[in-house]
Order: C-alpha cells, then sequence, then structure tokens
C-alpha cells in the first residue's frame, strides 16, 4: 500500500468530531497554505486525540524530482507544532542496520530537527518542533519551518539513496561504523566536542 494511502487510512478511523471547525493554530497555518494556494487536507482531532486537541494538515510537496508527504501535528491544548516531511519509500528490513547508523550520525550535523526512522514500518521522516506559544506563528517563521524541513528531508533522501545502493548489507549495526564519514567537516576534519568545566554551575 502507497505510504499516502497507508497516511490517509490512519487519519480516517475514528474521526467523528463535534466540531470540524479548525482550531486557532491550525487555522493560522491554513491561512498561511491557502495564501499561496497550496492544497492540503485538515484532519481534526479525532475521539481518541480530543483530550490533546491534536489536529493534523497533511499535504504532498516536490521539488519537480521528487515527492513527499508533509505533516503538521499540532497540539491546540498546549501549542506544540511537530513538522514532518515523509518519505516515499520504505527501508526494507535488509537494510535495517545501515540505515540507522547513516541516519544517527548524520543527526550529530544536524541543528535544528531531526531524521528519524521506524523500525516498526521502515518509514523515514524529517521531523521539526516548534512552540507557539512562546513564539508566535508568522508566515516568515512558517517559511524558515518549511525550508529546514524540506532541507533535511533531502538529506535523508540522500542517505535513503546511498544505502539502497549496498546489494547485500550486513545485519550488525558494528559494520557500519564508517557512516561517521558523513559527518566530516569541509576540510575533511571529524567533528569535534569540547569537554565542559571541571566545575559545576
Amino acid at each position: 500500500m502507497k505510504l499516502l494511502s497507508k497516511l490517509k487510512n490512519l487519519f480516517s478511523k475514528n474521526h467523528q468530531t463535534a466540531t470540524d471547525e479548525p482550531a486557532p493554530i491550525s487555522r493560522q497555518i491554513m491561512h498561511y497554505l491557502d495564501a499561496r494556494k497550496w492544497q492540503y487536507e485538515y484532519h481534526p482531532a479525532n475521539n481518541e486525540q480530543a483530550l490533546h486537541e491534536l489536529h493534523h494538515i497533511s499535504l504532498n510537496l516536490t521539488d519537480r524530482q521528487r515527492e513527499w508527504t508533509c505533516i503538521f501535528r499540532i497540539n491546540e491544548k498546549n501549542q506544540l507544532v511537530g513538522l514532518f516531511a515523509i518519505l516515499p519509500d520504505i527501508v526494507p528490513h535488509s537494510h535495517f542496520a545501515p540505515m540507522i547508523m547513516a541516519i544517527a550520525n548524520a543527526n550529530r550535523g544536524v541543528d535544528f530537527g531531526s531524521i528519524e526512522f521506524s523500525p516498526a514500518d521502515g518509514i523515514i521522516h524529517a521531523k521539526l518542533s516548534f512552540d507557539v506559544e512562546f513564539a508566535p506563528l508568522t508566515d516568515r517563521l512558517l517559511d524558515c519551518y518549511l525550508h529546514a524541513a524540506t532541507t533535511l528531508s533531502e538529506l535523508a533522501q540522500n542517505l535513503y539513496d546511498e544505502v539502497m545502493n549496498e546489494s547485500e548489507p550486513s545485519p550488525i549495526l558494528l559494520d557500519y561504523l564508517h557512516y561517521n564519514d558523513l559527518t566530516a567537516t569541509d576540510d575533511g576534519k571529524q567533528d569535534s566536542f569540547f569537554v565542559p568545566t571541571e566545575q559545576y554551575q
């Protein structure tokens, strides 16, 4: 089953709510998307999500070479928003070990957001989280968040392509420590970390 179809089936379950009127943060994001004439689907909180006022907005994005699914997960109660950029391809079990190591090492060089991999279903997605309570949404911020998610999804897709090029992957994680090379800086040196002060603050 295509990933987008699986997501639509997930959202359609228990989709009965007291009202389908968008909540404040959801409405603001939808206004941003409407202004750009982007097509999307709004999924209000279902019966199981009503306690946390958990809403979703999903849309498809493309750079004319690749496509991915973007989902806003909006918790209207605590005003936390998760932005996911989900790759269309699923990692087969045979490539779990190299994919896990590639993502783990790539995330060391990511300053905002992360790339995540679900061993339960083989799905890879980029993820950003932001707090609307302390940083109210603006069009400029949403531009930045979507740009960051797009950049992370491109990195995730490059990792996927590289891992899938391996015809006989090993199931042993330690066999893929060479993925540290992905975090090398422009001059070829590996990232380094500073030791903390000896005194506690």
